[in-house]
């Protein structure tokens, strides 16, 4: 674990560079997942031969790994592993010892037998045990003990021995752990009260995520928390009593904190979640949500079992303790590098470009190989993804391969295709790939893009924003040592390195940074400039106060690392980055390389003029797909060609080459390619979707207009669509979709084509080489419509219109022949025009072409390309939805919301009623069964409501009193007191709160 002073602030050095770590000693234990399992080689394309390495740092349980072993048994023979080695890590031992036992019962029972099943459920989950699964469970830490690990035979292994007598500590200590089960409830029920929440509040949360896999015709009692509804009191039992059974023998020790014999499990932690949403057939059949989430934990098991026992694929698990930067920067071998890095919120905890900048370096294979980001509270702070993206990192994304070495695979401007975990809010995902290390050696200055965004990071560094701490978010989170790490990174790269950095960021920095951060900076330049100087020793004593309410970590304002963490060998092994040389090129040599957000520049110096002709001249662009190097060479000129390396994609066919023979030089003008850059298709080798696999859409028991619905989830999109009105591109996109998956559910037995153009071009008919000849849009063909991960996806074939005509306005195509293609799908189908400006128009191929990565071509076919088109859900906070929900508004009128987002964000503190939530809830599911057809000359139709956990019930500030008559101070009005008596006690504590509140 981290090293923690005296005070409990984290020891931070260069390996682990975050400002802030929110629990650092383990405040809670992650012992059960509070989101939805993943497969986390969902996007990753793997062949029979591969070896995958996966990370996954603050794992918390196992989740995860079986759902990924599950999933990737799914895939076809040739394209499934050779061998997966897992590596979980997680700050707190007590989960990875925890995780051993889980792993090591999920591979030895009989997932056929429901009492075994029932075992691993019960020691997974349940505070309580019965006696026969309390001695089970001792059996089994016993054997744990003495099991040597090393020997071929255990598919578990730890990395040293350190790690092993931490484990093996624990599980003693829990074999002879046996707490009353009713103390420990009463802990428990304790911690939860501590944090003000109510137990009704967290039941709704969980209703709603089932909520959104359920289907046409939904009752809704399924939904209402009343004393009828069976599956309302099992979450409520889960809740109360910390157990989905009603043993109360024993205590389960794996869920106590070793040594301390507490129960610190995290106040949120929920049974169930990581199933959720399950469909109305799924709950008829099993009786109860336990049963239901059993039976897809069984099916996992199965799944994991047989990967073991198939000797074509072998399972190994390696157990990590300790900080998850350090491990990234200094814990792991130098040599283990990973297919797949999952970092789960961890982001939320230590900052978002702490995550990127110490972690993306293990990537294994550029552009390929895969690391995840997510956080589950940027909408506390942020009104969407590239908000927070933007208070994170800041840097334009088509910098970041240069700047930070990742490119974000991720099309922002595409929504998110994620079902949302819940209706208020949602964990949004990110995933990055490394950039390609060897980098051409490039020029900059202050007025420089590159130095502008290296001055954006200096900023967020050293919280030049001046981000409040109630907005951390990922945000505030990172330090000085930070952007040592970056400048680390970025400066074998730049002319001049570091100290040539440091004086260009200077004259761009506040004419008060020196007063302020003058230590901090001189520290950064005297570790890594030119001038470097020796560090003896430096001690500082800190004085922090800190807020009466705050149950966090003070925020240390220095941090200062040791000298030998700067050594250059550490550093070059690091980041793995190379500059690229040109020493055997006889006719060219760089004067300077820049490189600004859309683009490079080259000013190249002729060595020999005799060589050096635009005819002799052959300029190659590799790899053919998405290149990165240039190549420059001359027929008949010695030694080698002339090579440039850049970290983005370039666009082979726009690049300019001139030779300007009286100046003796060559200027190259070398524009980025937009998907090689950014978005999804910097994937190089994505996975197949696998149709193979799925099943059907069936219409009678699914209604898509729900599913549909969901895709409009803003305030913005319930306005447009009470107002009938067109809106963004995105919000057109969706519309678009809804309209051609509607048409095809709903008239299945109508062969139709979809049509999206722009108005004056696609009211003309398809049919002729002259009519399509003036086509811009799209003609889609959908397949089969089928369900993947709760939602609908459409097999399609597509024709992009503009590439026909140029192929029908060549005069060496066989006309003829390019039409019968055409035809071969679409004739004798009725024609479906979708309406689409221009922008909507590039949305709407930006989403076909992305997605056609991921499905087999046809070969024989120039004109029709296979895709897929599935849901697309805005990565924007949909809090504030009932402000334009009519009626609605007025019943959530002083519903609270999460005290853990900032007060501006936040709705009214009132107390709330579960009978108005419930009337709520009945009038809500009416409405959302009323009749819905996206078309646009429809009626418009509202999404259901979304709302966040009810805020903390009022209690006064002094006594904690929750009963009798509550009076709000008078002057924030945000406090509670029963009298003026606790009032006046309290008012020495609360007077500064309460004037900067007022």
């Amino acid at each position: 674990m981290t090293k923690c002073d005296s005070q409990g602030v984290p020891v931070l050095s260069f390996h682990n560079p975050a400002g802030t770590i929110l629990y650092p000693t383990g405040l809670y234990t992650y012992a059960m997942g509070n989101t939805r399992g993943r497969d986390l080689t969902e996007l990753l394309g793997t062949s029979k031969e591969q070896h995958l390495d996966l990370l996954f740092l603050a794992s918390g349980d196992v989740r995860n790994v079986l759902c990924t072993v599950s999933e990737l048994s799914l895939r076809k023979p040739h394209e499934r592993p050779k061998s997966l080695k897992f590596h979980l890590n997680d700050y707190d031992p007590s989960v990875v010892a925890r995780n051993a036992i889980l792993l090591e019962v999920a591979r030895a029972i009989n997932p056929d037998i429901t009492a075994d099943m029932d075992f691993l459920w019960n020691i997974w989950y349940n505070l309580a045990l019965s006696k026969a699964h309390f001695d089970r469970l001792r059996d089994i830490l016993s054997e744990l003990v003495k099991k040597n690990f090393d020997g071929d035979e255990s598919f578990l292994k730890f990395p040293n021995s350190a790690v092993l007598r931490e484990c093996h500590a624990i599980w003693k200590d829990w074999i002879d752990l046996d707490l009353d089960v009713t103390s420990v409830q009463e802990e428990r029920n304790g911690l939860i009260e501590e944090r003000d929440l109510k137990i009704d509040s967290q039941c709704l949360s969980v209703m709603t995520q089932m909520m959104m896999g359920l289907e046409i015709n939904e009752e809704a009692d399924i939904l209402l928390p009343t004393p009828e509804n069976s599956f309302y009191k099992e979450i409520k039992h889960w809740y109360s009593e910390g157990s989905t059974s009603d043993e109360s023998d024993k205590t389960n020790p794996t869920l106590i904190r070793p040594f301390v014999h507490k129960w610190k499990v995290h106040y949120n932690s929920c049974a169930f979640e990581s199933y959720l949403p399950f469909e109305r057939k799924d709950l008829a059949r099993c009786k109860s949500l336990t049963a239901a989430c059993k039976e897809n934990l069984t099916s996992m098991v199965k799944s994991f079992q047989q990967q073991n026992q198939n000797h074509s694929t072998t399972v190994q698990v390696t157990l990590w303790t300790g900080d998850a930067l350090g491990l990234c920067t200094s814990g792991f071998p130098p040599d283990l590098l990973f297919d797949v890095i999952d970092t789960s919120n961890v982001s939320d905890h230590i900052g978002l470009l702490n995550v990127l900048i110490c972690c993306a370096p293990r990537l294994k294979v550029p552009n390929t190989s895969l690391l995840y980001t997510s956080s589950m509270i940027w909408s506390g702070g942020c009104a969407n993804i590239q908000e927070y993206y933007n208070k994170c990192v800041g840097v334009p994304v088509q910098l970041l391969p240069t700047v930070l070495g990742v490119k974000l695979a991720v099309d922002l401007d595409l929504g998110s295709n994620k079902l949302p975990d819940k209706i208020e809010s949602t964990e949004d995902i990110l995933c990055w790939v490394k950039a390609e290390p060897t980098r051409t050696l490039l020029t900059i200055d202050e007025a420089g893009d590159v130095v502008q965004a290296l001055l954006r990071l200096a900023e967020r560094c050293f919280n030049l924003l001046k981000q409040q701490s109630s907005q951390v978010y990922g945000v505030t989170l990172s330090s000085p040592l930070t952007f040592l790490r970056i400048i680390h990174q970025i400066q074998p790269l730049l002319k001049g390195g570091a100290t040539h950095i440091f004086d260009l960021l200077e004259n761009e920095l506040p004419a008060d940074f020196n007063q302020k951060f003058g230590l901090s900076w001189n520290l950064l330049k005297s570790s890594i400039g030119s001038r470097q100087e020796p560090i003896v020793e430096i001690k500082a004593s800190i004085n922090i106060s800190v807020a009466s309410w705050f149950k966090g970590t003070p925020i240390p304002m220095i941090c200062i690392a040791e000298e030998s963490v700067f050594k250059q060998a550490q550093v070059q092994w690091a980041f793995g980055l190379s500059e690229s040389s040109n020493t055997n090129c006889q006719v060219l040599k760089a004067l300077k390389v820049e490189e600004n957000t859309l683009s490079y520049f080259a000013d190249l110096e002729i060595l020999d003029s005799v060589s050096c002709k635009a005819k002799a001249m052959k300029i190659t662009f590799q790899p053919a797909k998405c290149p990165t190097e240039v190549h420059i060479g001359f027929e008949g000129a010695k030694g080698d060609t002339f090579n440039m390396y850049f970290s983005c994609s370039v666009d082979e066919k726009s690049s300019k080459f001139q030779i300007s023979r009286t100046r003796g030089r060559v200027f190259c003008r070398i524009p980025k390619r937009e998907d090689g850059t950014m978005g999804e298709l910097v994937v190089q080798n994505p996975a197949p979707i696998p149709f193979h696999a799925l099943t059907l859409w069936d219409a009678k028991l699914h209604d898509i207009r729900i599913s549909l619905r969901n895709m409009f989830r803003t305030k913005l999109d319930l306005e447009l669509k009470e107002q009938r009105k067109s809106g963004s591109p995105f919000f057109n996109l969706r519309e678009s979709i809804a309209m051609i998956l509607n048409k095809h559910v709903k008239e299945p037995k109508a062969p139709m084509v979809h049509c999206v153009d722009e108005l004056g071009i696609i009211e003309a008919p398809y049919q002729t080489p002259h009519d399509m000849a003036r086509k811009k849009g799209f003609v889609v063909k959908v397949q089969e419509v089928y369900k993947w991960k709760n939602l609908p996806v459409a097999k399609v074939l597509f024709c992009d219109c503009q590439q026909f005509a140029d192929m029908l306005r060549n005069d060496s195509t066989d006309k003829r022949q390019l039409m019968g293609t055409f035809f071969s799908v679409s004739f004798a189908h009725f024609v479906h025009r979708i309406v689409a400006d221009q922008q909507e128009k590039s949305l709407f191929g930006k989403m076909l072409y992305t997605n056609a990565a991921r499905v087999a071509q046809d070969s024989g076919s120039e004109v029709w390309k296979n895709s897929y088109i599935t849901l697309l859900f805005p990565r924007e906070r949909s809090l504030d939805i009932f402000d334009t929900a009519g009626d609605f508004a007025r019943k959530m009128k002083g519903f609270p919301f999460n005290p853990f987002f900032p007060q501006e964000t936040s709705q009214s503190e009132e107390d709330f009623s579960p009978d108005s939530f419930s009337e709520f809830l009945a009038d809500m599911l009416l409405h959302q069964t009323t009749p819905f057809d996206t078309g646009m000359d429809h009626a418009p139709v509202f999404d259901p409501p979304q709302w966040a956990p009810p805020l903390r019930e009022p209690a006064c500030a002094f006594c904690r009193s929750k009963t009798g008559d509550l009076k709000r101070c008078s002057g924030c009005k945000k406090v509670f007191y029963c009298n003026g008596k606790c009032q006046k006690h309290h008012w020495k504590e609360h007077k500064p709160d309460c004037k900067n509140i007022s």
